[in-house]
């Protein structure tokens, strides 16, 4: 990602920090109560039924802000955050979204798991931050640190 204008980011291959933010989960609060649990594994199919509404917008924010509860679910069983980055390329692979949406595109090209943990942290509500921060300390899960020039990892070989 890049640190460019977020107004260019829909034109251009890259997508800014600041517009990744706004993609992944908007830029209001997120209610979570952290005594409520997840039912279900979050599956590629319950990604997609969760993210597609929100692709169907002319301007989507907060793209994977439903998913919030079970990215916590997902950290508290030390599965990685590269997961939301695998559905994202098997939806990209599978086109079970409109190909036309390029900001899955956008996603799978310069997302990688630090990248969602990074937005994750940014929104994580402080009643609800020491609980997370000790489940992530606990779980070994390496904290990326977030520098406002930091251009943000892109896509690996």
């Amino acid at each position: 990602m890049t640190t460019q204008d977020s107004s260019d980011s829909s034109e251009n291959s890259d997508l800014t920090v600041d517009y990744f933010f706004k993609l992944s989960f908007g830029i209001n609060p997120i209610e979570l109560d952290p005594t409520e649990f997840v039912t279900n594994e979050l599956t590629i199919e319950l990604f997609v039924s969760f993210i597609e509404l929100h692709l169907k917008k002319q301007n989507p924010t907060g793209i994977f802000r439903n998913l919030f509860p079970y990215l916590v679910d997902t950290i508290s069983r030390t599965i990685p955050l590269t997961r939301p980055v695998n559905y994202i390329q098997a939806i990209n692979e599978n086109n079970e979204i409109d190909e036309t949406c390029q900001i899955i595109q956008h996603f799978e090209e310069y997302c990688t798991g630090r990248d969602f943990l990074i937005a994750f942290l940014d929104k994580v509500p402080k009643n609800s931050f020491s609980k997370i921060l000790n489940t992530i300390v606990a779980d070994n899960i390496p904290i990326p640190i977030y520098l406002s020039n930091d251009s943000h990892s892109q896509k690996r070989p």
